[in-house]
């Protein structure tokens, strides 16, 4: 007996509370195939695809609504919110400004027009509106936020550290915005020098420095030399946030680690497919070693570990890896006795000061022969073995590197200075080194 659209209707929208998006997505194309002018199911159809990321698809779907209805407020706003992760900002803002002719304080759509005017860079009328937004929902910390990056883009640092503090301070001290204001912080000294941020950091330290994230961005912008190690809330706290933007991002700063990494694989393991081998992506992130490190490892043999659970959600969707682990470095490399055939770090010992503890964990978790493959950033600040940067991230000296690797038992193979990305428009200069057991 076939199902009517009004039972086919309820089965739709019950797997949609659900969270089941592909079974929503059948139930409503079975809907339209009876009536291609549903707007429920239109909706419900358009709303599934914008919750799967496919945001072209929720779009054609929302424009087949606004054919039909174009006075549809709900349905504009859905239009706007698909242009705006498409990056199609004028049309995102065409779309609230029509929603917004029918209501004229909808912080939805406020919202998206103020952050709408942000990306695209007119930052005066997205303060203007994002003012309003602010008086309508004066408890809502992400309006400070996008205000202080306004202010920020508008080259005014004190209002932009205003709303970044009063962002923190709505957020009850949320790790996010404790983020985004040592990103202002560092932004700023970055282009002004240390001492024209001094002031506000005095005042984010009074009221934050309990908090050990806030503690360990303030030491980097103090360039605190006693610090060893970045702090592990800090770091996951980063990349949960960029997680699924990370490798977007990356690919606007020429990132080349895992690139070098995979030419010494290639020079290191020429005759792969005779021998395959176990080997541990460490701070694998999103996967970006993995792929290339897959056709290296035996079956069931790759394994990821990181700090973010969000960056090994996106790491996941690859299906490349048969175990992932959600783990301080050393920590987990502690547990690991004689494990793997190979280990590889892109971009990850720029978290360690000291790396001895690295590599000692590092050695007791390899084969006898076994080989660690990493990147550093060379250190071309200072003559000490680590200098810990602006940004959080600590470069190292080549011969500290040698020292301790050769200390710790490690035989060096080789080692290619390199530009690993850029930062801030200027180049980032590191070294791939592989060094066996």
């Amino acid at each position: 007996m076939k199902k009517t659209v009004e039972t086919l209707l309820f089965e739709a929208k019950t797997a949609y509370q659900e969270e089941n998006i592909s079974k929503t997505m059948s139930l409503c194309r079975k809907v339209i195939r009876l009536d291609s002018k549903n707007i429920t199911a239109l909706t419900l159809l358009g709303n599934a695809y914008f919750l799967d990321e496919a945001y072209e698809d929720a779009l054609g779907v929302y424009r087949q609504i606004e054919k039909l209805q174009p006075d549809n407020m709900a349905n504009q706003i859905n239009l706007a919110n698909a242009c705006f992760e498409l990056k199609l900002y004028k049309e995102c803002i065409n779309y609230v400004r029509a929603a917004l002719k029918q209501e004229s304080n909808n912080q939805t759509a406020l919202s998206l027009l103020g952050n709408a005017y942000l990306e695209s860079e007119n930052y005066s009328e997205a303060i203007n509106v994002l003012e309003k937004l602010s008086e309508l929902s004066p408890h809502d910390f992400w309006v400070d936020n996008s205000l202080s990056q306004a202010w920020q883009k508008k080259g005014d640092f004190h209002k932009a550290f205003i709303y970044g503090l009063q962002a923190i301070e709505k957020s009850d001290g949320d790790s996010s915005q404790q983020l985004n204001l040592s990103y202002l912080l560092y932004e700023t000294a970055l282009e002004k020098g240390a001492d024209s941020i001094a002031a506000e950091v005095a005042i984010w330290e009074e009221k934050y420095g309990q908090d050990s994230q806030v503690r360990f961005a303030i030491d980097a912008l103090k360039n605190n030399t006693d610090i060893t190690v970045a702090n592990p809330k800090y770091v996951s706290t980063i990349f949960d946030n960029f997680a699924s933007a990370f490798e977007q991002v990356l690919s606007g700063l020429d990132y080349k680690a895992p690139q070098y990494i995979a030419e010494f694989m290639h020079e290191l393991y020429p005759h792969r497919w005779l021998k395959k081998i176990r080997i541990l992506d460490a701070g694998c992130g999103t996967g970006l070693c993995g792929l290339f490190l897959k056709k290296y490892a035996s079956f069931n043999g790759l394994d990821g570990v990181d700090l973010s659970s969000k960056m090994l959600e996106e790491a996941a969707k690859k299906k490349i890896y048969h175990r992932l682990y959600c783990q301080e470095l050393c920590s987990f490399l502690s547990e690991q006795k004689n494990a793997y055939d190979l280990i590889t770090a892109a971009d990850v010992l720029t978290y360690f000061g000291d790396l001895k503890p690295v590599f000692v964990s590092s050695f007791s978790a390899l084969k006898k022969h076994g080989r660690i493959i990493f990147s550093i950033t060379q250190n071309k600040k200072t003559d000490s073995d680590w200098n810990l940067h602006l940004s959080g991230r600590f470069s190292h000296q080549i011969e500290y590197l040698k020292k301790l690797l050769n200390d710790v038992g490690f035989v060096l193979e080789k080692q290619s200075l390199q530009q690993l990305r850029t930062e801030a428009g200027k180049s980032v200069m590191g070294y791939i080194i592989s060094a066996r057991k």
